[in-house]
């Protein structure tokens, strides 16, 4: 009996000694959350050639970006928008998308803002703080002798403050459509007004005033009221399309005030998202993740050189920038990821090479720096300088007048840095994963030999039980029992492997983190327990319970370290820098803590039932 009772306390020591090691591994994956880096990141990529001196002439004299936060594509177009329809000139980009590594709004902010991928910029999420590090259509305007001014969200503000001429930013919204009743205790009239969403009211009316006392070159005016009432009552809500029916009216407002001045026919126009919004379980409006609704965005441009009319293949939100500053007439931000928009913009062949020229030595640039990062400058040699004799080509024809072929040299010289960037990408997250196996191989083996030579004689109970066929293969259906629960348990308690389903409390946090966990165990240990009791009334040889329920922990323990240690392989210990989203960081950090709350699940159980009996024997005496 005392080697049995000591088998489970070797299991049970094991369990804790590798949960040790989970707590770790959760710090650890935190950590490139909170921390996010791309080591092999291309920002900053580095002065590029400069388009001047090329005969570039602008097509417009200023530029407006109307962010409408949280807005999604299918409530966009589905929602009547009397003023941005009066103007039946819009380029309508009905395949737009925003970022995927965490769809959020500081994220949309800088990619609308510069081009850059998330991943690029490392600007990853809402909690991140500094200036923007990449290039920008902020500093291009400033760059350029132009004046910026933004009018929205303070967060605009802590990324691009270097670069603002004006600016009037809000903290908050309110009191976001309350009703007031008017004479409720006079005795006159009751008259119920609902209150106007002050933030967004007053980003119109200090746009206008911006507008009219300064005329910026670069304007961003930031609409808000979609995301709160999408985040507060889900977008199917009256309030989030009243919302988005009051930003309509806002932009008229303002477009009539370039009109006005004799501005707008000479102004670009951009009306975009940073992200939509997908509702959750609680019926309320979420984003984050890679959802349809949160990813495909509204996207309209008009303006001079832009040819209206619907776009339906897919774009990105990265391409923004890069056509705007075609538009205007400046060279493309030199870290941008995106391209510029052809397909609207009413170019000569002139223009067009230019920007083909333009964006073909941006991603030559941007692909010698990764590879030079990652170690690869003598592989992938002989494709950079194929790049950059075209790029020579296409200068040599661009000058001598030859703009066809100026392009054709530039678009292929695109697709040669294009295949640089993507190969020596795959060809280094494989390396890593391949580094991660062995590292996880040696783990494993290592950890195997040492728990054999140390557990060897604590494991006779659990040797000599592993002969009776019957409980060992009741141990393993109540294990995969385990299982099946915990996967229900998932679905029961609102589990999405997305960031769009993340916790909104503690409480939220704390149900969904032990319930899954708690469905799968308890039942599972109570169900091992009674059959091993009916096998014990048929058995002749009575069985120790303590036994099957070390096997059950050493198995699960086992399977648990088996999954994590995919995940680690395959993905990383959280978010590293070569995922495109969130998923399967989620898995992970999900079957860590669902194997500390096994670990303390089961530690709490063997410690009141090893103090119960003391306590019960002591209060009989």
């Amino acid at each position: 009996m005392a080697s049995r009772n000591r088998s489970l306390r070797y299991a049970v020591a094991l369990m804790l000694l590798v949960s040790l090691g989970f707590l770790q591994l959760l710090v650890s994956g935190l950590s490139t959350y909170v921390a996010f880096v791309n080591p092999y990141s291309y920002v900053p990529t580095g002065p590029v050639s400069s388009i001047e001196g090329m005969g570039m002439t602008p097509l417009a004299n200023r530029a407006v970006v109307f962010v409408l936060d949280g807005v999604r594509a299918d409530t966009f177009y589905e929602t009547s928008r009397p003023e941005i329809e009066s103007y039946d000139d819009w380029a309508n980009f009905t395949a737009a998308q925003c970022s995927t590594l965490l769809s959020v709004s500081k994220t949309g902010y800088c990619v609308i803002s510069s081009g850059v991928n998330s991943s690029e910029s490392q600007v990853i999420g809402n909690e991140y703080k500094g200036v923007f590090p990449a290039d920008s259509l902020w500093n291009t305007t400033v760059t350029n002798s132009g004046t910026t001014a933004m009018i929205g969200s303070d967060s605009w503000y802590d990324l691009f403050s270097p670069w603002l001429n004006y600016s009037l930013t809000f903290t908050s919204q309110m009191p976001n459509g309350e009703s007031v009743l008017i004479n409720a205790t006079s005795g006159m009239p009751v008259t119920e007004v609902t209150l106007p969403d002050y933030r967004d009211s007053l980003v119109s009316q200090y746009a206008r005033l911006v507008l009219e006392r300064h005329s910026p070159t670069f304007m961003v005016v930031h609409f808000g009221e979609t995301d709160e009432a999408g985040h507060q009552n889900g977008t199917a809500s009256e309030s989030y399309v009243t919302a988005l029916k009051n930003e309509d009216t806002y932009v008229g407002e303002v477009l009539d005030a370039f009109d006005a001045m004799g501005l707008l026919n000479t102004t670009l126009v951009v009306v975009v998202s940073d992200h939509g919004q997908v509702d959750v379980l609680s019926g309320k409006g979420e984003h984050g993740g890679i959802e349809e609704e949160v990813l495909h965005i509204p996207l309209l441009i008009r303006g001079p050189g832009v040819t209206p009319g619907t776009y339906d293949d897919p774009v990105h939100q990265n391409s923004i920038a890069p056509t705007v500053a075609a538009v205007m007439g400046w060279a493309v931000p030199s870290d941008c990821s995106g391209t510029v928009l052809f397909q609207c913009l009413n170019l000569t062949l002139q223009q067009e090479a230019i920007y083909r020229i333009n964006l073909s030595e941006i991603r030559v640039a941007q692909a010698t720096r990764r590879i030079s990062k990652m170690g690869y400058l003598a592989q992938y040699q002989s494709q950079v300088s194929v790049a950059e004799q075209l790029i020579t080509y296409a200068h040599g024809n661009f000058t001598s007048g030859n703009n066809s072929s100026a392009i054709g040299a530039a678009i292929t010289s695109i697709e040669v840095s294009e295949s640089i960037l993507r190969t020596s990408w795959d060809a280094k997250v494989t390396e890593e994963r391949t580094a991660r196996l062995l590292v996880v191989m040696v783990c494993i083996f290592a950890g195997i030999l040492v728990a054999g030579v140390l557990l060897r004689r604590s494991f006779d109970g659990v040797k000599t039980a592993l002969a009776d066929r019957q409980r060992v293969a009741t141990t393993m259906v109540v294990i995969v029992m385990y299982f099946v629960l915990l996967y229900v348990g998932l679905i029961l308690f609102g589990w999405r492997f997305s960031a769009s389903y993340f916790f909104t409390s503690v409480e939220d946090f704390l149900i969904r983190l032990f319930g899954p966990t708690l469905f799968a165990l308890l039942p599972s240990l109570i169900v091992l327990f009674l059959l091993l009791r009916i096998s014990d009334k048929k058995s002749a040889a009575p069985t120790d319970v303590m036994v099957w329920l070390a096997l059950f922990v050493l198995i699960i323990t086992g399977i648990y370290l088996s999954i994590t240690a995919y995940f680690i392989v395959d993905s990383g210990p959280g978010l590293l820098w070569f995922l495109s989203n969130a998923d399967r960081s989620l898995m992970y950090f999900f079957f860590v803590l669902s194997f500390l709350v096994f670990t303390l699940t089961i530690t709490l159980t063997l410690l009141v039932k090893r103090l119960l009996p003391a306590r019960l024997s002591a209060d009989m005496k």
